[in-house]
């Protein structure tokens, strides 16, 4: 075929040959399919990705609604790590039972409670602080969790199994997988530096630690 009938044919019947058949097409659309089974590299990726998303939203969140540009967490680096917890927890405990979303959304609720309450007790029994308080909202259990965080986070897990966890896994697939590793690899080390050091001197900077027993 010469380069003129190539060129005539671009860019219309090209497409179409691409995904003429359903297999091309279903690869086209597969970064919102939720219908996957994540390998324990996937959770590793995830566990970063939504430990960075979750420092963000924190940062974001207290800077609109407090005019302060603070770092969140009681790390010093740009993670909180219960995010990505969470994140690894529903994705990794919950994705077999994708078509019921119901009881999803039950044990995503459960499980953000659980993840959330040990974390401020913990921090509390062992530390003496916390970074959070709830103990003037409604339906509070001992200021550590509530109601309106908990079905807020119940309805954010299920964002994240049915379509960013999905979106991200497929992000990290598109990345050279010896790239990726030392990126993880490298994002590891530093968090564990910064686990040791964050445990001995937590991070109280303004904004942060709410109350200071």
């Amino acid at each position: 075929m010469s380069r003129e009938e190539k060129s005539d044919r671009y860019p219309e019947e090209k497409f179409m040959e691409r995904y003429a058949d359903g297999d091309n097409k279903k690869d086209y659309f597969q970064a919102i399919d939720y219908h996957r089974k994540y390998t324990w590299f996937s959770l590793w990726f995830l566990f970063f990705f939504f430990s960075v998303g979750g420092w963000l939203w924190e940062v974001m969140y207290h800077w609109f609604s407090r005019g302060e540009l603070v770092n969140r967490g009681s790390m010093y680096g740009p993670w909180v790590p219960i995010y990505g917890a969470a994140a690894v927890l529903i994705t990794g405990l919950l994705s077999r039972w994708v078509d019921r979303p119901v009881f999803v959304f039950v044990s995503t609720l459960v499980v953000s409670a659980v993840l959330e309450y040990s974390t401020s007790l913990f921090f509390d029994k062992i530390k003496g602080i916390r970074f959070w308080d709830y103990s003037s909202d409604f339906m509070n259990l001992h200021g550590r969790i509530y109601l309106e965080g908990i079905l807020f986070f119940g309805i954010g897990g299920c964002v994240i199994l049915y379509l960013l966890a999905p979106a991200a896994d497929m992000l990290q697939k598109k990345i050279p997988r010896k790239v990726l590793l030392c990126v993880l690899l490298l994002c590891t080390a530093i968090f564990l530096i910064d686990i040791l050091y964050s445990f001995q001197n937590p991070n109280t900077a303004n904004g942060v630690v709410y109350v200071n027993k």
